[in-house]
């Protein structure tokens, strides 16, 4: 599998800091998720829970299961 590029994780960093601009987020109500290879820190409510397939890493809120927010890296 190739490593991704400068330019797709700055992508990827810039659609992550728009999706979540818009969640009240406090630091007393967030927790910090890094994959384990290192390609990303995600910050995200702590209600979140995370389900991990095929490199797929999909996170979703327990208490609203209308959505998914999923990362994934080709």
């Amino acid at each position: 599998m190739a490593m991704p590029t400068n330019k797709s994780r700055r992508f990827v960093a810039w659609t992550l800091t728009g999706l979540l601009a818009s969640c009240s987020l406090n630091s007393q109500n967030t927790q910090s998720y890094t994959s384990p290879n290192g390609w990303f820190t995600l910050e995200h409510p702590i209600s979140w829970q995370l389900e991990l397939e095929a490199g797929v890493y999909t996170f979703v809120d327990p208490n609203d299961l209308s959505w998914a927010f999923q990362v994934s890296a080709y």
